[in-house]
């Protein structure tokens, strides 16, 4: 069954045409007290089969989703644990031929972010807190692209890396990735926010505020100006992109980096890494199929 279903859905899933040797995702169990696609999925089938009672999808395995998968687990003739283990995901996967026609492929999309052939483990050298000193100013190096994705809200915007030091000192690549974040903080802000970093074939978790300062967009970068952003006086142009409608740039911290002058790292932005690397944990499936994984390189180019 499990093979009828993915050829169904091939066209519109590429990301499960993968080498039958790749390493899956999918953990033993899926329990209460899970979050993030997992919970979705089992929440989603369950709904849409009548089994799932609450008004929405939270995204949350608590007691109604555990009695929901009970119940499921009970018409299945199989133990009622409340825990989806390896023999209710495939009846889960199996339920998905029954669902109403219009729901049948955002549950094969939901499916395949947590049980797909072709993601690898978790890298812990590319995924997750990186040591700003160890490895990550290394990967982050200057001059470096990266898409940035906002945790609490998930919108994205890309950004280079232009200076920086005990921390990388970054800046919107164009006046809309600035549109972007601006509706995200909603003003110049100093609150540091869990944000996600894909860089290349990295996902790592970092933070960083939307305070522009240190620069002046109208002069070339490194040239002596006064009046710097942020109340910065006189000193070198810290702006190194032009026409992004801001004027300086913002910090982004990771594991262990620290604020200029000083030697410990700033909590707050600590925080906030270890908020971005719980979400990346939660998540890893999904960021990965959406943004790393690239079905035309696992497929090979034809001919």
């Amino acid at each position: 069954m499990r093979g009828t279903i993915r050829k169904i859905f091939a066209l519109l899933f590429a990301a499960i045409f993968v080498t039958a040797s790749a390493q899956a995702i999918f953990a033993a169990e899926i329990k209460p007290g899970a979050t993030g696609d997992k919970a979705v999925f089992v929440q989603y089938v369950l709904k849409y089969s009548g089994y799932f009672s609450y008004e929405e999808i939270t995204g949350y395995y608590g007691v109604v989703t555990e009695t929901a998968v009970m119940n499921f687990q009970k018409a299945k003739d199989l133990p009622m644990t409340g825990i989806v283990d390896d023999k209710t995901l495939d009846e889960l996967e199996k339920e998905i031929l029954l669902l109403p026609k219009d729901k049948q492929a955002e549950a094969m999309r939901l499916y395949n972010i947590i049980r797909p052939s072709g993601v690898p483990d978790p890298d812990p050298a590319k995924v997750g807190s990186m040591d700003w000193f160890k490895s990550a100013q290394k990967i982050f190096s200057v001059g470096k692209r990266a898409l940035v994705i906002d945790v609490a809200t998930g919108k994205t915007f890309t950004i280079q890396r232009t200076f920086g030091h005990l921390h990388a000192d970054v800046e919107p690549l164009t006046k809309e990735d600035t549109a972007v974040m601006m509706s995200i903080w909603g003003k110049y802000s100093w609150d540091r926010r869990a944000v996600v970093v894909i860089i290349d074939d990295y996902i790592l978790a970092a933070s960083m505020h939307f305070y522009p300062h240190a620069g002046v967009d109208s002069a070339p970068a490194l040239a002596t100006v006064s009046n710097r952003s942020g109340g910065y006086g006189k000193g070198q142009n810290l702006d190194a992109i032009k026409g992004n409608n801001v004027n300086g740039h913002v910090c982004m911290h990771f594991l262990n980096s620290t604020n200029h002058g000083r030697s410990t790292p700033d909590k707050d932005h600590q925080n906030a890494v270890k908020k971005a690397a719980k979400y990346i944990d939660n998540n890893y499936a999904s960021l990965y199929v959406k943004y790393i994984y690239s079905p035309a390189e696992a497929l090979g180019d034809p001919q």
